[in-house]
């Protein structure tokens, strides 16, 4: 594993000394780390990276300019990169960030507040809903389509959506029941929703219940809260004549869009579980409603399986049991009968 803190790589240069001296120390510092990744990987060409890092993600030039060191790199960009060399990501994204501190806004730009290639992500420092995620692992970022049974990605969202208020402390659950939390969140289009239903409502719902209800719903508040927030563009298109018109989000940043994906993948592909609940919560809702197919792994889906149960780890209690209801209630929607 390459030692990516900025103390050990102190006065060091980028690959091939391309960094100017204007560049700061955090910048060096993440260049000879990724410098350090490459030489360890057997330093494969960049067009074979831009094919490990998936199709459309990062072109064969980008990588090659990202390791020669020429200007810091977009952080999705840098990511999958990582990812493509078995690297440790939260290390890299440590030093992206201090490089980034340092660089300073650019020459007629905002401050970056958004995520990375001004896809209106969140700042790098404020946690993605799961919710969101979620639904960036279950559609094409190129066609904005369904990967995966629509039921089911339905089903895992309002999963999401519930543990998305418990890990925010908005919600909580009593004796099985979910009952409003002591903490406050920003209203959108989601939180919104779900909190004026537990307000409504009388409280004897149990968690099956909630998932059940909040599914017929849930996808296109979590596409509006997506779309609000710059990441996905939606377009209605009418696939077959004559039928109802569905809705497509395609990505405005592709590899933006990827970056839940890649990152999962990233921990199957060295059998290791997130360091962060929320990452947990996402590989545990991916592997109950069988979106195994989805992630970027040439592995037995049985192998992509096992991999999964090993990321989600341990989750406290109360988001063990909403993983628990996605997947009885999946289960029961696969066992009614087709119109």
């Amino acid at each position: 594993m390459v030692d990516v803190t900025l103390a050990t790589v102190q006065g060091n240069r980028a690959p091939g000394g391309v960094m100017s001296d204007q560049n700061g120390q955090a910048a060096h510092a993440l260049f000879h780390a990724l410098r350090e990744l490459h030489l360890q990987a057997g330093e494969p060409s960049s067009r074979e990276l831009a094919k490990r890092c998936g199709p459309g993600n990062i072109s064969h030039n980008t990588v090659n300019q990202i390791l020669r060191g020429f200007r810091l790199p977009r952080q999705g960009h840098l990511e999958v990169l990582v990812a493509a060399l078995d690297g440790d990501w939260p290390g890299f994204k440590a030093l992206w960030c201090e490089a980034r501190r340092e660089a300073g806004p650019a020459v007629g730009e905002p401050p970056d507040t958004d995520g990375p290639a001004g896809s209106g992500l969140r700042c790098v420092d404020a946690p993605c809903p799961v919710a969101d995620e979620l639904f960036l692992t279950g559609h094409d970022p190129h066609t904005g389509r369904w990967r995966v049974n629509r039921e089911w990605l339905s089903v895992a969202l309002a999963g999401a959506a519930l543990g998305d208020l418990l890990l925010a402390g908005a919600a909580r659950l009593v004796d099985g029941r979910l009952r409003p939390g002591p903490s406050t969140v920003d209203d959108d289009t989601v939180t919104g929703h779900v909190l004026c239903e537990l307000s409504v409502r009388d409280g004897t719902d149990t968690l099956n219940d909630w998932v059940w209800y909040l599914r017929r719903d849930i996808c296109p508040l979590v596409g509006q809260r997506l779309a609000t927030a710059g990441v996905v563009t939606p377009r209605r298109a009418r696939r077959v004549p004559l039928l109802r018109p569905v809705v497509e989000y395609r990505a405005v940043d592709v590899v933006a869009a990827d970056r839940p994906v890649v990152r999962l993948g990233g921990y199957l592909l060295r059998q290791v579980p997130p360091p962060d609940v929320r990452s947990r919560l996402l590989a545990a809702l991916v592997c109950a409603v069988d979106m195994e197919a989805r992630l970027p792994i040439d592995l037995p889906v049985p192998e992509i399986r096992r991999r999964l149960a090993l990321a989600a780890g341990p989750l406290p209690v109360e988001l063990a049991l909403v993983v628990a209801a996605v997947a009885e209630v999946k289960n029961a929607l696969v066992e009614l009968p087709r119109r």
